[in-house]
């Protein structure tokens, strides 16, 4: 702090002016310092919320990445991402919690958006066999859109909460009416939660996301 004893420019002086602030203590001039303002002291309780709903999305869906990449669609012009498309949608439709206790609802969960469709799978199912695998089993729909192709190819994505990391396969197709997971691949005691989505050999169409439920290993 800066005391002065004489008459100075600073005498009449009251108030900020650039880093200093000019006051009178006891009819002396007095010069301090400005403080230094906490930018993250003024932040809204709404500001601090939403910066945490964003970042717990973001780190939910980023092991998702490359399922994500092939299941969102994005508009003609879009100027985002498919994760940035996947992420706005999670932070509107499947976040809740406080700021202290964010949780993402995985019933909720989409790894594909279709702007040109293609079919789900018809009478999915999911089948946990504890002495070998995770079978996704699905059935041709009797009577299929023109959209629906043999060789639509099969994401199938498997979120292990315990563990917060994702499956994903992608080597079936449509006409192989099931795929698998190894029993190699995931470990006993965990809360698998699973999802598929059938993409056109071309890319150019997707399914809506379809969520099998959750087993415990």
């Amino acid at each position: 702090m800066a005391v002065e004893k004489r008459k100075s420019i600073f005498s009449d002086l009251r108030g900020p002016v650039g880093p200093v602030v000019c006051s009178s203590w006891k009819g002396i001039p007095v010069v301090k310092s400005r403080p230094v303002i906490n930018k993250d002291a003024k932040k809204s309780k709404g500001q601090v919320k939403q910066r945490g709903r964003f970042k717990a999305v973001q780190q939910f869906l980023k092991g998702a990445a490359a399922a994500i990449k092939n299941g969102y669609q994005l508009r003609k012009n879009e100027k985002m991402t498919a994760l940035n498309a996947a992420t706005s949608y999670h932070l509107v439709n499947a976040v809740k919690g406080s700021e202290t206790d964010i949780q993402v609802e995985l019933s909720k969960v989409k790894f594909s958006r279709p702007l040109q469709s293609t079919e789900e799978g018809y009478h999915t199912q999911l089948i946990y066999r504890e002495d070998s695998m995770l079978e996704f089993k699905w059935e041709l729909n009797p009577l299929p859109a023109k959209s629906t192709q043999l060789d639509d190819k099969a994401w199938l994505i498997v979120y292990c909460s315990n563990r917060r990391n994702y499956l994903l396969h992608n080597g079936a197709l449509r006409s192989d009416l099931g795929g698998i997971i190894p029993r190699t691949e995931f470990i006993t005691g965990q809360d698998l939660f699973c999802y598929m989505f059938f993409v056109s050999a071309d890319g150019k169409r997707v399914s809506e996301t379809t969520y099998l439920g959750m087993v415990k290993t």
